[in-house]
């Protein structure tokens, strides 16, 4: 069988368990990229919600990848040789979230001892690696117990908790003076006011999917930022406005999270989305979560979009 329809097989394994059974998302690759990772899985609460960090996943399928298999582990040589899988385990262990190998082998015995491909219902396993130490050889061990089926939705969720809980793989930013203007400002509500009025005035952008779009700095935001029902949040979101402002212009690097999204039914077929920009930020000796919300609003009849600041606040 070619190559190609080989590697097509594990991908499908991976998007069925990932899409049909976790109920998350799975975004595969163009092309394999310098990493070796073929597509990412994309983890969501119960309801849906996107949780804020990726699982890089590099696809092996095929007979040819097992070297051997025995009671305790399935044995499997990926690249040519040790070198090669030393290169992607140095990169992998660099890699800011979690990364697993799937490997994925169709070829199964009958009865009679005559080898076949079962297509339909292929064997997978995963390894995770980004923190695999090899023993020097070519060979990765993954334990036999090791099945990519429907309970590892479960290992996987404990593999992400660390990094929902302490945004070990969100950006690290080191605020300067001017980002700290208004931390510990006499006048906060004027001094605040001041800079969102040049901060709007000075035409900001927002980058989403490759895309620049304006980002508007307007009464929206302040609103929302300064509503009473927020009691002693507003205070903290003031004088974080010079560091939501350092964030949103990292938005070519930083991911947003969906915090909520909602269609409108309507003859426009219009959408509105809740993103979170997502950075560690050392204040006053600590890091901090900070997470900084935009509201866009998309009509996708007339393919127009409309962005807002929405809000900045600091997660516990």
């Amino acid at each position: 069988m070619a190559t190609h329809a080989v590697e097509a097989t594990g991908l499908r394994v991976i998007s069925m368990y990932v899409q049909e059974y976790f109920h998350w998302g799975w975004q595969p690759y163009g092309q394999e990229n310098d990493d070796g990772i073929d597509g990412e899985i994309i983890p969501r609460t119960p309801n849906g919600q996107d949780m804020g960090v990726r699982i890089k996943v590099q696809s092996k399928s095929g007979a040819g990848y097992l070297s051997s298999i025995n009671a305790q582990t399935v044995n499997v040589s990926p690249y040519s040789n040790k070198e090669q899988l030393q290169e992607h385990c140095d990169s992998w262990n660099k890699s800011n979230e979690p990364v697993i190998l799937v490997y994925t082998n169709a070829e199964k015995t009958n009865s009679r001892g005559h080898k076949y491909l079962d297509l339909k219902n292929p064997t997978a396993w995963w390894m995770r690696m980004d923190n695999y130490h090899h023993d020097g050889s070519s060979i990765i061990k993954i334990p036999r117990g090791n099945l990519f089926q429907e309970h590892t939705k479960g290992e996987l969720v404990k593999m992400v908790k660390p990094y929902l809980k302490e945004w070990i793989h969100c950006m690290q930013l080191e605020p300067d003076k001017g980002d700290l203007k208004l931390w510990n400002s006499l006048h906060l509500l004027d001094e605040a006011k001041a800079f969102y009025k040049d901060w709007g005035a000075g035409n900001p952008t927002l980058e989403i999917g490759g895309t620049t779009y304006s980002l508007n700095v307007s009464r929206l935001g302040w609103r929302h930022i300064t509503d009473r029902a927020r009691k002693d949040r507003v205070a903290l979101s003031l004088r974080l406005l010079p560091i939501a402002k350092k964030i949103l212009e990292q938005s070519k690097v930083i991911r947003p999270v969906v915090l909520r999204s909602r269609d409108l039914y309507t003859m426009w077929s219009s959408q509105t989305l809740h993103l979170g920009y997502r950075a560690r930020v050392k204040i006053e000796g600590r890091i901090e979560k900070v997470q900084v919300v935009v509201k866009v609003y998309r009509n996708l009849r007339y393919n127009k979009e409309k962005i807002w600041l929405y809000s900045v606040h600091i997660v516990k």
